[in-house]
């Protein structure tokens, strides 16, 4: 935990209640997530193009899961089926779901707010045609969350292509542990356990002192 800050519940020591109430208010504010504001006019935009262009099928992946909001409801108000994109998790990740303020200015999310996240999500579910998911973990989950949708979700790995790895073409010789893909921020927790395991592995001799990690692709700011 970081300055006394209990990381898994969101509580921040030191704050009076106005200071509290304002942190909730933003909260609330940023439903299901803080593109929402974005929402409107993506749906204004998004009717004109289905008009005009004769689109067939509409296919919105997320996160950001105001993404997956706003197909939902541009399918149900265009008549068109939906496939939708779960890279991510959404509400049922434990840690910390998709919505949430975090970083230094993290909250706790109500249950009440957690309950109205649900049920955009159960009700994005319900519109679409079919989602998919990128891991078999993620797609258990939602199977059992809802199995009434279940028969409609679909696993598709991440692929990779050559080109992505044209700025990455040194030979790594001995034990090397390779992490492709994208690291965001939020993650940095994460990142930093297995950087202090991997160098305490190495100063206690479990692992060779030439052992290396590697990362490929895109990563935060903050991370890199």
């Amino acid at each position: 935990a970081q300055g006394g800050a209990d990381t898994r519940s969101g509580a921040i020591p030191g704050l009076s209640p106005f200071q509290l109430l304002a942190r909730q208010a933003l909260l609330w504010f940023d439903t299901p997530d803080s593109f929402v504001g974005w929402l409107p006019f993506a749906l204004l935009r998004g009717l004109r193009l289905v008009r005009r262009d004769r689109i067939d099928v509409i296919h919105a992946s997320a996160p950001p899961f105001t993404v997956v909001l706003c197909g939902a409801i541009l399918a149900r108000l265009s008549g068109k089926p939906l496939v939708l994109d779960f890279r991510d998790t959404w509400t049922l990740d434990s840690e910390d779901p998709f919505g949430t303020l975090s970083g230094g200015f993290r909250v706790t999310s109500p249950a009440s707010r957690l309950w109205v996240l649900r049920k955009l999500e159960s009700w994005c579910l319900e519109q679409a045609a079919a989602t998919l998911f990128t891991s078999r973990t993620s797609l258990h989950e939602y199977a059992r969350a809802y199995p009434d949708q279940a028969s409609r979700m679909s696993l598709i790995f991440n692929g990779a292509h050559q080109l992505d790895f044209q700025t990455f073409l040194e030979r790594l010789e001995g034990l090397t542990i390779t992490h492709v893909g994208t690291i965001h921020d939020y993650q940095a927790q994460q990142v930093e356990a297995l950087l202090r395991a991997f160098a305490s592995a190495r100063a206690q001799g479990r692992i060779s002192q030439q052992a290396r990690l590697a990362f490929v692709g895109p990563m935060g700011g903050v991370l890199r």
